[in-house]
C-alpha cells in the first residue's frame, strides 16, 4: 500500500473562517431555522450546547452572529412577524419533488421567503428561492417578498423579488 501526504489542509477545515466550512453552515442553518418568536437566540443556543452539538466556543461565536443579524434591522423583522413562520417545511411540487426553504412566513394569504446562506452569492441560491416562489403562488399565496440572508461575519441580506 502506498500512503500518500497532502502538505496542506483542505479549505473546508479552516478555523480561522468557520463561514467557510460546511460543518459551520449546517450550524448557523441548525440554529436559524429553531428561532421563532417563542424561542430567542439565546434560548435556541443553549438547547443546542446542552445537546452537545456545540462546543463553548462555538456557542459564543453564533452567539456573536445571531446578534450581529438581529442588530440588523431590514434582517430582524423576518424574526418579529405575525402569523404563521415555517422553518424548514416541506413542499411536494406537482410533478413529485420535495423542497425545503429555510423560512416561510405566512399571513393573510400572503408568503415571504427567507433562504439562509453562507459564503458569497450564488446566482443558483437566487434560481432556488425564485423556484420556492413558483411553488407558493401555485399554492395561491401571494408573495410579499423572497430574500437570501448571508451567514458570513458580516450578514448581507439579498433582496430576491
Amino acid at each position: 500500500l502506498k500512503m500518500l501526504f497532502r502538505h496542506h489542509a483542505p479549505s473546508v477545515w479552516d478555523m480561522e473562517n468557520p463561514e467557510q466550512n460546511r460543518e459551520w453552515g449546517n450550524l448557523v442553518h441548525l440554529v436559524m431555522s429553531d428561532i421563532t418568536a417563542d424561542a430567542g437566540p439565546e434560548k435556541v443556543l443553549e438547547e443546542v450546547f446542552s445537546e452537545g452539538l456545540i462546543l463553548s466556543a462555538q456557542k459564543h461565536e453564533l452567539a456573536d452572529l445571531i446578534h450581529a443579524l438581529l442588530d440588523n434591522p431590514d434582517i430582524a423583522r423576518f424574526f418579529n412577524v405575525e402569523g404563521e413562520i415555517l422553518n424548514e417545511a416541506e413542499i411536494i411540487s406537482s410533478d413529485g419533488h420535495l423542497y425545503r426553504p429555510d423560512r416561510v412566513m405566512l399571513n393573510k394569504g400572503k408568503a415571504t421567503v427567507i433562504d439562509f446562506k453562507t459564503g458569497i452569492y450564488n446566482e443558483n441560491h437566487r434560481a432556488q428561492v425564485l423556484k420556492y416562489v413558483e411553488l407558493l403562488i401555485e399554492m395561491k399565496y401571494v408573495i410579499e417578498g423572497a430574500y437570501l440572508v448571508y451567514l458570513n461575519r458580516n450578514p448581507e441580506l439579498k433582496q430576491v423579488i
